[in-house]
């Protein structure tokens, strides 16, 4: 004998049998793999836009020598020295060359800074230094992007006044 459910819809009764042939159809079928084509319907997502702060420099350097601009770093919470970031020159200078290195500095916040606690304590950076066009005096820029790797980049840029 065959058993009956019966759930209300439009007044009609379900067979509990008819139901559960229906449920094993339905788990199959979610089995089966679609062909590739079908599975790659979606279209595409553009890329995620990272994130961007932007800040702005002042730099005097002597003609004929070459100085310090930036010295890039993360502290972590214990003061210890985070991963190094990735820079991408975006607008190299015009009047002359740059070129960076890891060294270790002190650290160095601004008091409001909650890295502050941790100020004179070795952190590994990575540093651009900038050096003029021999006998050029005047202005140059530079634009770097600097990628931490925590999900956001941070545009610098370097006005330079070379005298």
């Amino acid at each position: 004998m065959s058993s009956t459910w019966t759930f209300a819809d439009a007044g009609r009764p379900f067979r509990g049998r008819a139901i559960r042939r229906t449920l094993l159809y339905l788990t199959l079928v979610s089995f089966i793999p679609l062909p590739a084509v079908a599975q790659s319907a979606r279209p595409a997502q553009p890329p995620i836009v990272q994130a961007r702060s932007e800040r702005t420099f002042n730099r005097e350097v002597f003609a004929d020598s070459e100085a310090r601009i930036g010295a890039m770093n993360w502290v972590n919470s214990d003061c210890s020295s985070g991963e190094l970031p990735s820079l991408r020159f975006v607008s190299p200078p015009q009047k002359g060359v740059t070129r960076t290195e890891e060294v270790t500095i002190p650290i160095d916040r601004p008091s409001n800074d909650t890295r502050a606690s941790c100020n004179g304590k070795p952190v590994q950076a990575l540093v651009v230094f900038y050096k003029p066009n021999a006998g050029y005096t005047g202005t140059d820029t530079v634009v770097i992007d600097v990628d931490f790797h925590k999900g956001n980049v941070a545009r610098l840029n370097y006005k330079i006044t070379v005298r």
